[in-house]
């Protein structure tokens, strides 16, 4: 069984791709299940400075941010580094349409040989990537998990700038 693990910010991430299933934190989904996967790539720089900005003026700036105006892409040669990314996989469990968020690193080797490997084996159900609202919008996904994502990750980046600065100026 391929197992993958890496890391994702401070997370470690753990999950087993074969033919049969993807398991991924406990939750293991039958290959017969699954029926979509995209990565979705988040521009954080964009997405801060409408959380800064706020109302409709950062609301806009932040969506402009996620999709960037793109479409999807299958060719993984061009996947963009990144370490704010997410594999979401979509999969039917008793009659309803469920998903998973899988924190991508592309930064990290592992993590990109996993993104190869899913994408040959569930090659049928594999949509590409693209922007995470361009991902979200072809899987049929809620958006509110991205939006608590990004806002918690620009948190912390704020955290670890103020600390920074703090220590600097000791």
């Amino acid at each position: 069984m391929p197992n993958f693990d890496y890391k994702q910010a401070f997370a470690h991430v753990n999950i087993d791709i074969t033919r049969e299933m993807i398991s991924f934190k406990g939750k293991t989904i039958p290959a017969q299940d699954v029926k979509g996967i995209g990565l979705g790539f988040t521009d954080i720089a964009k997405v801060a400075v409408g959380q800064a900005l706020g109302g409709l003026i950062g609301g806009a700036i932040a969506a402009k941010g996620y999709s960037g105006g793109k479409g999807l892409n299958k060719n993984l040669n061009e996947m963009p580094k990144s370490r704010f990314a997410q594999m979401i996989v979509t999969y039917n469990k008793d009659g309803k349409q469920k998903f998973i968020r899988v924190p991508l690193n592309t930064n990290d080797e592992t993590c990109v040989k996993m993104i190869h490997e899913i994408a040959k084996v569930y090659a049928d159900k594999f949509i590409g990537f693209g922007g995470l609202p361009t991902v979200q919008n072809e899987l049929k996904v809620s958006e509110l998990g991205a939006v608590l994502l990004v806002i918690i990750i620009v948190i912390v980046v704020v955290v670890f700038i103020a600390l920074a600065a703090n220590q600097g100026s000791n």
